[in-house]
């Protein structure tokens, strides 16, 4: 015989009974009677879910705490959870008296907006309870999309720009998977990389762009929300333009340098080309060297621009006027040519030759047979091309070459000769004067037939003479002994 019943706390007897209609040899073992004493069994009732805020939006850090109440006869122990959407955020052990209630808690940060399940749970696979069907509650949730926006921070609405432009922002609100894209001017949008904190930021070019105003829009998207944001700024470029330096023509004097400046401002990316000519004949880069000068063409790129020097070293020969001209070229959403002259002006600074060293003194004396070797030593300042003229008595020598050195023939007659030479270089000219004492010649004695007769008187007298000196001799002499 099986009897099911429920069992409740207290004593109880059970008593069991086997009765019939056949006659028995003994009936008083026919019945049994026992006593069941029944323990009173918990039962956690998961009462209440709470949660704050109360309306939580994505990002928020929300508290979600339930209660539970023993509503059971004994004390019980029993582990609790609270789960969102099937995964448990927080356990723990508790324990509860009858009529005990007590607080369990956890934390959750929502990531995306929706409906979330919280679930509250406690021991609820516990086969003592007296009533497992109340150990969990449901409750729905609704999680609002958090506040999600770009704004550009750089630069600003209504600015004016030029050059590299570096555009910059932040996304507020970092939830989702938020992508950014960035459209510069009439450029399309392009996806931007995000910063962990938001931040991004996009380099422009508008070194091509013709100035004007443009937009520059960013957009923001995270798959629930979308954002946009726009400013309005100014293209200011510069506009590319040649400079020439001096403004106008330069007159320098022989020997010195005149320097000229082509200058494209803003602009490596125009390709741009400077060339020169001096009266109408091409130069390249580096020196080039003429009669009249050199000529130096040095041409430098930079992020500022190119610049081309043209320098002009005169020297004693460079007298006269010289055309110079710069050309430029440039590409700036058209061709553009343009060019500038200058006359430059180079004046005859000329000076006067030098005589600094000669070969006799200007002063001294000489006889007329003697022949005499004139030399100097002279130099023009300006290395001028020098000419010389010997003259004697203020009348040219015409066999005299024209050079510095002249052997003057002998002197015909006795008296003061003047020699002097004349040194030019074609627009002065200097001299140097010998003043020479010619003396006349000795008269010497002949032995011609007009001197005969004098001679042979000279020779008789002679003899005569030695004659009578050699008897006036002997007189003198002592005799002998």
């Amino acid at each position: 015989m099986i009897y099911d019943w429920t069992a409740s706390k207290g004593r109880h007897n059970f008593t069991a009974i086997a009765a019939g209609e056949i006659p028995e040899l003994n009936v008083s073992n026919n019945q049994m009677s026992v006593f069941l004493d029944v323990a009173g069994r918990p039962d956690i009732f998961v009462e209440e879910i709470v949660w704050d805020p109360p309306a939580p939006a994505v990002g928020d850090r929300v508290n979600i705490t339930a209660r539970a109440v023993n509503f059971g006869e004994t004390a019980g122990r029993f582990t609790w959870g609270i789960g969102v959407n099937g995964s448990v955020l927080s356990t723990a052990s508790a324990s509860l008296g009858p009529g005990e209630g007590g607080n369990f808690s956890a934390q959750w940060r929502p990531a995306l907006p929706g409906n979330y399940t919280l679930l509250a749970m406690a021991d609820r696979t516990d086969p003592y309870e007296l009533d497992l069907l109340n150990n969990s509650l449901e409750k729905t949730v609704q999680v609002s999309p958090a506040p999600f926006w770009v704004e550009i921070l750089s630069p600003a609405d209504g600015s004016r720009v030029r050059g590299l432009v570096n555009v910059s922002g932040r996304v507020h609100g970092m939830w989702g998977t938020p992508v950014v894209r960035v459209a510069l001017g009439d450029e399309p949008a392009k996806a931007v990389t995000l910063l962990l904190d938001g931040g991004w930021s996009q380099g422009w070019n508008t070194s091509d762009l013709p100035n004007g105003r443009y937009n520059i829009a960013a957009s923001a998207a995270n798959g629930w929300v979308e954002s946009m944001a726009t400013v309005l700024v100014e293209l200011d470029n510069p506009v590319p333009d040649a400079v020439f330096r001096p403004a106008g023509d330069i007159f320098i004097n022989e020997s010195e340098e005149a320097a000229f400046e082509s200058e494209i401002s803003w602009g490596p990316s125009l390709n741009a080309s400077i060339r020169w000519e001096v009266n109408g004949n091409g130069l390249g880069r580096g020196l080039t060297k003429w009669p009249a000068g050199t000529i130096l063409v040095n041409t430098t790129e930079s992020a500022a621009g190119i610049l081309s020097r043209l320098k002009f070293l005169s020297n004693w020969s460079s007298n006269g006027t010289y055309c110079i001209r710069a050309f430029v070229v440039y590409f700036h959403f058209e061709l553009i040519q343009t060019n500038f002259t200058w006359n430059l002006t180079i004046k005859n600074v000329n000076t006067a030759p030098e005589i600094w060293n000669f070969s006799l003194p200007e002063n001294f004396t000489a006889r007329q047979k003697d022949r005499l070797n004139f030399w100097v030593e002279a130099t023009d300042p300006e290395e001028d091309l020098l000419t010389y003229a010997w003259f004697i008595d203020g009348r040219r020598c015409e066999t005299a070459p024209s050079i510095p050195a002249f052997n003057l023939p002998a002197l015909g007659r006795a008296g003061v000769v003047k020699i002097t030479l004349s040194v030019s270089d074609g627009e002065f000219q200097v001299s140097n004067d010998w003043n020479v004492t010619v003396l006349p010649e000795k008269k010497t004695v002949t032995t011609g037939p007009v001197m005969w007769p004098w001679a042979v008187v000279a020779v008789v007298c002679a003899a005569t003479v030695i004659g009578l000196w050699a008897v006036h001799r002997r007189r003198k002499r002592p005799k002998p002994a």
